[in-house]
């Protein structure tokens, strides 16, 4: 019975929106004691797997069987358990603790497992001594060498007894000589009984192995004994054998394009620089297109998402008289008892004086509830919302706004608790809200808020509500909801539709599509700008390819071919829009700092993936400008061009 065997295993990741599959139906057999290899390029799926296999990870679909254990089914406990008493993991880049010595990182496991002190250290000493690093067990790991390093996980892999050793490329950071001493170790482990599955990419080190599986866009695409893997492996060198010629080439390509851009200084300056304005505008750019999508996403997200507000009238501006008192604490009432509604607030407004210890100012009462302040994402920078007893008691309390505290309060003193006056009648401060930096929130009054109850008992009387905010559950779609409560108020009003709803989400929709547009035009000049780079680009290769004609003769006569000439050429081009590019990007962070300086503002973040399309992009416009003049060059007759004046 194999000690690990898996079955249709399938692993998906996310990105961007789009599931991509990294492990495509993977089943495998290993046995006990068995030496096992996995091999295959970058990205193909090797680490994913060793992950599965160490219950680091798991998958969409597919059993993984450990013994007879379904390690699939098991809680995150359990799989703890099983990787600190069954696996000993070998990592590239060693993940030692810095803070932790030597000794205590290889003993590390069995503090896990709840193994005593003593036998800890006597443990993690008899394994560093084995490895022949005793000498470092008080030593930090960044005073140790590679190979060093590499010994000591080898030690804490090896400290819970583990039986099967998963080694994640354990040669990759490492010289030959410790690279070698590494594998020896492997097979000395595989030789006492463990199970050892290595993951590389190196075909010679997989030769240690008793199997060789490789893996190819996340699929067994075959397995080898340790016989045919000797023969693959003396085939791949032949073949290796073969292409040292054109290995030698593409280092001599690479010389010769140097050469041709310091003979001809003027023309690589005047290519690198139309690169360079293309690449600048396009970091730039998409830099500040980034920025001002997130700024404009999280103004958004301070709207609060599925509210709608309830306006009394046909529509903004067509209030008629009949319908100014049309809004009611009663609809306010049934609207609350509905199943979909999370909160709903009424709202009156009234204009006046606030007046508190010396210091007055116009400003804006607004009356409402605690449901008020999460729908409008309007949170405190101290002290507390209103209670339900105090909007039911018309309490005589009051929330202040960051604009009322600057004119009222300037001295930046604790104010909760001091007493606000508005029309005469004295107010008690139990909070103060926070800054409302979004634009669509933002006002010019300085505002306060009271319990509705106390604006209509206490302050104006009979005063008629402004609005009404209704906040939705999260997952009640904000158009189905508009419907119902436009029904059920148009009962309550006597068949008359004597108000309008405005739907938030509609705003976002529309300000975020808006926001998308700018960014793409933003984008296409961009775009427009690298395009007319590239244009460039290829007028003076082709300026390059005529003036350089008989040089291209010579070089065919000497015995270069068509592969060679085109392969000269287009590294050339390839080299001036990468230079270009990379002194686009310094410039782009140049302008970033004018931009910050001029326009007073925080400078502009440039995430990786700019950066990366940007030396993509300079790559890309190197290849298709060299492309063309580089067969030009190719095709040319060494006899005709040899003559060309």
């Amino acid at each position: 019975m194999p000690i690990i065997s898996l079955r249709n295993v399938t692993k998906v990741v996310e990105s961007g929106g789009e599931k991509i599959p990294i492990l495509q139906n993977i089943s495998l057999d290993i046995e006990d004691g068995e030496f096992i290899a996995i091999i295959g390029q970058s990205g193909s799926g090797k680490s994913s797997l060793l992950n599965l296999l160490g219950c680091l990870d798991v998958p969409d679909s597919g059993s993984y069987l450990l013994g007879d254990r379904d390690i699939f089914s098991l809680t995150s406990a359990e799989q703890a358990a099983v990787r600190s008493t069954s696996f000993g993991f070998i990592f590239q880049q060693y993940l030692l603790l810095d803070a932790l010595s030597v000794q205590d990182n290889v003993s590390l496991p069995g503090v896990y497992s709840g193994m005593p002190r003593a036998k800890r250290r006597a443990l993690s000493s008899e394994l560093l001594s084995q490895l022949g690093v005793l000498e470092k067990s008080q030593s930090s790991p960044h005073e140790l060498s590679g190979g060093q390093q590499q010994r000591v996980c080898i030690a804490r892999a090896l400290f819970n007894g583990a039986k099967i050793i998963l080694a994640d490329e354990p040669t990759g950071a490492l010289d030959s000589k410790n690279g070698a001493r590494v594998i020896e170790t492997l097979r000395s482990l595989n030789k006492q009984g463990r199970t050892v599955v290595l993951v590389t990419h190196d075909t010679v080190l997989a030769q240690s192995a008793d199997r060789v599986i490789q893996i190819s866009d996340g699929k067994i695409v075959e397995e080898q004994t340790h016989a045919e893997a000797r023969e693959r492996s003396a085939a791949g060198r032949s073949v290796f054998s073969s292409m040292v010629h054109w290995r030698h080439f593409v280092f001599e390509v690479y010389m010769m394009a140097l050469r041709a851009i310091k003979a001809h200084r003027i023309r690589s300056i005047l290519t690198c620089l139309s690169i360079l304005i293309g690449i600048a505008s396009f970091v730039f750019v998409m830099a500040l297109g980034e920025a001002s999508e997130k700024q404009i996403v999280e103004d958004l997200q301070n709207l609060g998402s599925n509210v709608l507000t309830i306006f009394p009238g046909e529509g903004f501006g067509s209030l008629k008289h009949w319908q100014k008192n049309c809004l009611t604490l009663r609809d306010s009432q049934r609207l609350s008892r509905q199943n979909y509604v999370l909160g709903v607030s009424p709202v009156m407004k009234q204009t006046g004086r606030l007046v508190s210890r010396g210091y007055e100012a116009g400003g804006e009462i607004i009356g409402v509830n605690t449901s008020y302040f999460e729908a409008q994402k309007i949170n405190l920078e101290t002290g507390r919302l209103f209670t339900g007893k105090e909007v039911a008691g018309s309490a005589s309390v009051v929330i202040i706004g960051a604009e009322a505290r600057k004119v009222l309060f300037p001295f930046n003193e604790k104010i909760v608790g001091h007493v606000l006056f508005f029309a005469g009648v004295p107010l008690r401060i139990i909070g103060v809200a926070q800054e409302q930096r979004t634009p669509f929130l933002a006002s010019d009054s300085l505002m306060v808020w009271v319990p509705h109850s106390t604006m209509q008992h206490k302050i104006t009387g009979t005063a008629p509500i402004s609005f009404m905010t209704v906040q939705l559950k999260p997952d009640v779609a904000a158009q189905s909801a508009e419907k119902q409560i436009t029904s059920l108020l148009v009962r309550a009003h006597g068949m008359k539709k004597d108000f309008f709803i405005f739907n938030s989400d509609q705003l976002q929709k529309t300000v975020r599509r808006s926001a998308n547009t700018l960014s793409l035009l933003m984008q296409c000049i961009s775009f427009v700008s690298l395009l007319v780079g590239g244009v460039g680009v290829m007028n003076i290769m082709f300026v390059s390819v005529a003036e350089r004609t008989r040089e291209i003769g010579v070089c065919m006569a000497l015995g270069a071919r068509r592969q060679q000439i085109c392969m000269q050429f287009l590294t050339e081009a390839i080299m001036l829009c990468f230079i270009g590019g990379a002194l686009g990007v310094i410039s782009a962070f140049g302008a970033n700092t004018l931009y910050a300086t001029v326009m007073l503002r925080s400078p502009l973040t440039y995430s990786v993936w700019i950066i990366a399309c940007a030396f993509a992009c300079a790559t890309v416009i190197g290849f298709i400008s060299g492309i063309i003049p580089a067969i030009r060059a190719s095709k040319l007759q060494p006899v005709t061009a040899l003559r060309y004046e």
